[in-house]
C-alpha cells in the first residue's frame, strides 16, 4: 500500500488561491478543488502498486470520479493554476493528465521512503553495520551521531545510506549495502551531479581500522544495549562522548562483522 501525506499549509498553497479567482462566485470551489486534488494525488498512489510513483493519470479515470462536465471544469481550472501540465502525454494509446509532484504540499511516499524509515529502526541490520563503520561518515568521514527533534537538520546527524536503489518490494536489506553518513552526504548523492558537490560521494573511504574506529556514546549504549553486543569493549577517549574498541577482538565480533561484509563495493565499482 501506497501513501499520501497532506501538507499542514495546504490551504495556503497558490494554486488553490488561483482557483478562488477563477470562480468568485462559487465560494465552496476552494474545497470542492482541494478534495478533487487529493483525490487525485490517491489514485496516482494507488496506480503505482508499490513502485515509485509517475505523476500522471488517464483523463478518462478523472472523469469517472463525479459529474462528466464538472469534472472536465475541474482539469481546465488544473491546467490554468499548474496542477496540471496544459498539454496531456498519450500513454498506451490513452490521454493521461502530467500532475504537478510537490512533496512539500501533497506527498506520495515512494517505496524507498518507507524501506529507508524501517531500515534505521531495523537493530538486526544497524547493529553491524555501526559495529563495521563506527561514528564517522564513509564518504567524508565526519564524526556523526544520532540527533532527535530539531537537531535532525544538523549536518552531523548520523544517517544510513543505501548504496543501491533497485530493491525488490520484499528484499531485505543487506548490511553490507549500507553505510554510515553525515546528512549532508546522504542527501548530496540525490543531487544531479555528484561529480560537482564538494562532498566526497564518488567513492567510499575505507572502513576504519580497529584503533582508528571511533564511536559515539549513543552507539555504544546502542550496541550494547539494543543489540546485546555485551562481548564489545569500548574505551573512553579524550574528547567526550567518543569511545574506542578493545585493541583484542573477540570471535563473536568477528562473526557480526562478517555478517556486515567487511569489504565494500563503491556504486560507481559495479
Amino acid at each position: 500500500m501506497t501513501w499520501i501525506a497532506v501538507s499542514d499549509d495546504v490551504h495556503n498553497k497558490q494554486l488553490l488561491t488561483l482557483v478562488e479567482e477563477l470562480e468568485c462566485t462559487d465560494t465552496s470551489l476552494f474545497h470542492e478543488f482541494l478534495g478533487f486534488a487529493v483525490h487525485i494525488y490517491a489514485l496516482i498512489a494507488g496506480n503505482s502498486k508499490g513502485k515509485t510513483p509517475e505523476y500522471q493519470i488517464p483523463v478518462s479515470s478523472v472523469l469517472r470520479m463525479g459529474d462528466k462536465k464538472r469534472m472536465n471544469t475541474l482539469i481546465e481550472y488544473g491546467k490554468k493554476t499548474g496542477l496540471f501540465k496544459k498539454r496531456t502525454v498519450k500513454v498506451d494509446g490513452f490521454e493521461n493528465l502530467s500532475v504537478l509532484a510537490d512533496d512539500k504540499w501533497i506527498h506520495i511516499f515512494d517505496p524507498k521512503d518507507n524501506r529507508s524509515r524501517n531500515d534505521n529502526r531495523d537493530k538486526a541490520l544497524l547493529g553491524p553495520v555501526l559495529l563495521r563503520d563506527g561514528s564517522n561518515c564513509r564518504w567524508c568521514g565526519m564524526f556523526v551521531f544520532k540527533r532527535s527533534g530539531g537537531g535532525k537538520t544538523a549536518k552531523d546527524t548520523r544517517q544510513i545510506d543505501h548504496l543501491r536503489d533497485d530493491y525488490e518490494n520484499d528484499e531485505e536489506t543487506c548490511a553490507s549495502e549500507v553505510v554510515v553518513a553525515c546528512k549532508n552526504c546522504n542527501q548530496a548523492k540525490n543531487k544531479p551531479s555528484r561529480s560537482s558537490s564538494k562532498y566526497n560521494i564518488n567513492k567510499l573511504l575505507p572502513e576504519p581500522k580497529r584503533g582508528d574506529k571511533l564511536f559515539h556514546a549513543e552507539v555504544v549504549e546502542f550496541l550494547t544495549n539494543e543489540c546485546g553486543y555485551n562481548f564489545l569493549k569500548f574505551e573512553k577517549t579524550d574528547i567526550e562522548d567518543r569511545y574506542k574498541l578493545s585493541l583484542v577482538q573477540s570471535k563473536a565480533e568477528r562473526e557480526v562483522l562478517v555478517e556486515a561484509c567487511v569489504s565494500l563495493q563503491n556504486p560507481d565499482d559495479k
